[in-house]
């Protein structure tokens, strides 16, 4: 699983920038100055991005397109995790090979959908025998580049609007740490994917172009 991730790093980012930006025009300083700038975690607002307006209640001033060379996507502040029916607990992560099928997810999986920009993500060692965590270690890209993570969102203009996102049976070399990893979208599958194509899971046995240290 998912459950802490990073929007920070020791380069610039011209992409996650003109995010920041663009979040801070449309929405507002205070918007832009309340997204996290080290890491994320659940119940946190942070930075989404969606391939269409987004439903009722929020102006069109504020679904103008992000400059060309982000991919005239739309960005959004957004709350990571799902409230369900007033429980103080998270749902923070949705299977992709079964959100389709999943009552919770069906809806949201065929129309409202989202990348999560990310610098980073965590996954934790647990111990065989008795479940334990362990070691944390931090993945990301290792030029440096923008990860996006495949994510799913619903809410509304009373309650907010809240994102989940999706995991998969891990890859090399997340599968040495951790079951699960974040499904991940390479920057020719952001626009596919957020107007419904189906998204591709990563196979087991594939290596993905990932970094990682140990941070404990």
């Amino acid at each position: 699983m998912c459950g802490r991730y990073t929007l920070f790093t020791e380069r610039d980012l011209s992409e996650l920038e003109a995010i920041r930006n663009y979040i801070g025009r449309q929405f507002g300083l205070p918007a832009a100055q309340a997204l996290p700038e080290a890491d994320v975690y659940p119940g946190m607002l942070a930075p989404v991005l969606l391939a269409a307006a987004l439903p009722g209640g929020v102006s069109q001033a504020q679904t103008a397109r992000l400059p060309s060379n982000t991919g005239s996507y739309i960005a959004c502040p957004m709350k990571w995790g799902y409230q369900l029916n007033g429980k103080r607990q998270l749902l923070i992560n949705a299977r992709a090979e079964t959100a389709a099928q999943k009552p919770l997810f069906a809806a949201d999986f065929r129309s409202r959908r989202c990348a999560v920009p990310a610098t980073g993500f965590y996954e934790w060692e647990r111990e065989e025998e008795h479940g334990r965590t362990t070691a944390g270690h931090r993945f990301y890209s290792p030029r440096q580049e923008l990860l996006y993570l495949a994510g799913l969102y619903h809410g509304s203009p009373a309650t907010g609007w809240q994102f989940v996102i999706l995991t998969q049976t891990a890859a090399e070399p997340v599968k040495s740490i951790h079951k699960r990893m974040p499904l991940l979208l390479a920057k020719t599958e952001l626009l596919p994917y957020l107007r419904g194509g189906k998204p591709e899971l990563l196979p087991a046995d594939r290596t993905v172009d990932l970094a990682h240290r140990q941070i404990s």
